[in-house]
């Protein structure tokens, strides 16, 4: 809704600009590297992704784009 203020989640980590042959094997198996991973989503073209972790650790601070597929 419009105007209303709601909590940012402490747990969610949306990661943009993915290479399209990302899968949630590879970012869980990236990702998890910092924390119990819960679930990965990946939208239809693999461009971008929802990491859920299971306890709040890693999403607090923004982080500098890596490549992972250097």
């Amino acid at each position: 809704m419009l105007g209303v203020a709601t909590e940012r989640s402490k747990t969610l980590l949306l990661v943009k600009n993915l290479d399209v042959r990302a899968t949630q094997a590879e970012l869980a198996a990236l990702f998890g590297k910092h924390g119990q991973i819960g679930t990965v989503l990946l939208v239809p073209g693999n461009t971008l992704a929802l990491v859920e972790f299971l306890e709040v650790r890693f999403t607090h601070k923004p982080h500098k784009r890596k490549d992972a597929r250097a």
